[in-house]
């Protein structure tokens, strides 16, 4: 009766650790899918770290360009220099805006 019931616990517990084992193997797959699906969102923000810059660049090459020359296009004639604020040269053309 005693053999019959160790053998039962026995068989029981080599039950546990197969499922212990499997469950185990499972979290061990989640984990490195987990890792890999990491490893490429880091590669991905990396790549996108190093846009932004070039991105950032332009931008700022375009806000200074367009500072320089838009003033210059708009004050081409007599209009849009009195809507600038400025008064017309006529000796030589030239869009006057005094401070």
């Amino acid at each position: 009766m005693r053999f019959k019931l160790l053998v039962t616990t026995q068989s029981g517990n080599i039950a546990n650790q197969q499922d212990a084992s499997r469950s185990l193997g499972m979290l061990v797959r989640q984990e490195s899918q987990t890792l890999l699906r990491l490893r490429d969102d880091m590669a991905k923000a990396g790549r996108w770290k190093k846009c932004a810059l070039f991105i950032a660049f332009a931008r700022l090459v375009r806000a200074l360009g367009l500072g320089i020359a838009l003033p210059c296009f708009i004050a081409s004639n007599d209009t849009s220099c009195a809507v600038l604020g400025g008064e017309v040269e006529r000796a030589v053309w030239v869009c006057v805006i005094w401070c």
